[in-house]
């Protein structure tokens, strides 16, 4: 099947802005973990297929960009074949491992879910030690080493198929991306989760379901019977390009759009807390002038002249004390009239007080008692 022909123009503007889209998706994941201390795994892992994809788009300018699109044997190894095309595999699978370590993290620790999880990165790993080896041996040319591999050296399924790897990839590919979508859903299904809890793992699902549309597509395009002509050779590249750079998207999707959807929540309450009215001050300058305009309070003192008699007086009952508490009373000028219940507006202060001399002073340490007349008692009243 022809395909129209291809601007490279536009393919090198639409990749490069794919590239640094997935690239950036991890120095935001890595940003915010480590803003919020909660770097693991995943998050560590999830740098290494970051470092492949910038020299995989290093290989697509030097490559496919620069017209070297015949999947051939070259000494600079990212123009050639094999070099390219392991970093592509590495890709992929490492940030399958990576979707399942970021899905263990959403399980309860020994939890059955949890130890389903590790073991799809168990399996994940054995998978691209497996598609790597079987891809240099399908494409090693004969009597000659295996970092000479070529495109035109691998064994096809037939005459005019498609190479053994390649079919062989595929279905490894569709195989993983699938387990990384129906094991999240299971896992809703049998178990008692929390709603956010239940929002985090369908966002990684929704992830898988981004490669494997890709998957999809590109096993269409290679189905279809793609001539060997230059523009259909660079689609190809094209497409196997999209497919890793999706898969580092869908790696680093659930953190980063956390991330963003904290901020622009953020964002909107902050612009909605501006826009708020500030509260009206008419009231509070109108009880401002109101307090201004209150006379002080009015305050009433006790104080207490004591008087003494030089002799006892005769058939005085047994001695005995008294505590005197002296009172600052005050009274607000709203208050009609007096009221016995109430209480002052200060705290009372005990003393106990005995009469010294007639000079009226009180001593603080000393008593007074019942053989002594007892005091006279004057009030004064004034403004404070």
């Amino acid at each position: 099947m022809a395909v129209p022909k291809q601007d490279v123009t536009a393919w090198k503007t639409v990749m490069t802005i794919l590239h640094t889209i997935a690239v950036s998706g991890t120095g935001v994941r890595l940003y915010d973990r480590f803003r919020e201390q909660r770097l693991w795994w995943d998050d560590y892992l999830s740098v290494v297929p970051t470092i492949l994809d910038i020299l995989y788009f290093v290989a697509l300018w030097m490559g496919p960009f620069a017209g070297h699109i015949y999947f051939m044997f070259s000494p600079n190894p990212l123009k050639g074949f094999l070099f390219p095309m392991c970093l592509h595999i590495a890709i992929l699978w490492t940030t399958r491992i990576v979707l399942a370590l970021s899905l263990s993290r959403l399980f309860p620790p020994n939890s059955h879910s949890r130890r389903v999880a590790f073991g799809l990165v168990v399996a994940f790993s054995l998978a691209y030690i497996f598609i790597t080896l079987f891809t240099i041996q399908s494409c090693k040319p004969p009597g000659l080493p295996w970092y000479r591999a070529s495109g035109i050296n691998c064994e096809k399924v037939s005459a005019r198929g498609l190479p053994i790897f390649v079919v062989g990839g595929i279905t490894c590919d569709l195989m993983a991306d699938s387990l990384l979508v129906i094991v999240p859903f299971t896992v809703i299904w049998r178990m008692k989760l929390r709603t956010p809890q239940r929002k985090l793992i369908l966002a990684v699902a929704s992830a898988s379901i981004l490669t494997i549309g890709s998957a999809l597509a590109f096993s269409i395009l290679c189905l279809s019977g793609v001539a060997t002509d230059p523009d259909s050779l660079l689609l190809r590249l094209m497409m196997i390009n999209m497919l890793s750079v999706n898969s580092l998207i869908a790696c680093n999707f659930l953190v980063v759009s956390l991330f963003f959807y904290r901020r622009v929540r953020h964002w909107r309450t902050a612009r909605e807390e501006r826009t708020r009215k500030p509260p009206s001050t008419s009231s509070t300058a109108t009880s401002s002038a109101k307090e201004e305009d209150v006379p002080p309070p009015l305050t009433i003192r006790l104080h207490a002249t004591f008087e003494t008699s030089a002799s006892r007086r005769p058939g005085a009952s047994p001695e005995h004390y008294s505590v005197v508490t002296l009172t600052d009373v005050t009274e607000s000028p709203y208050a009609s009239s007096y009221h016995p219940g109430s209480r002052s507006s200060r705290p009372s202060i005990p003393f106990s007080s005995m009469a010294s001399g007639a000079t009226g002073d009180v001593d603080l340490e000393s008593r007074f008692t019942d053989r002594d007349p007892p005091p006279s008692w004057t009030f004064s009243s004034g403004h404070s």
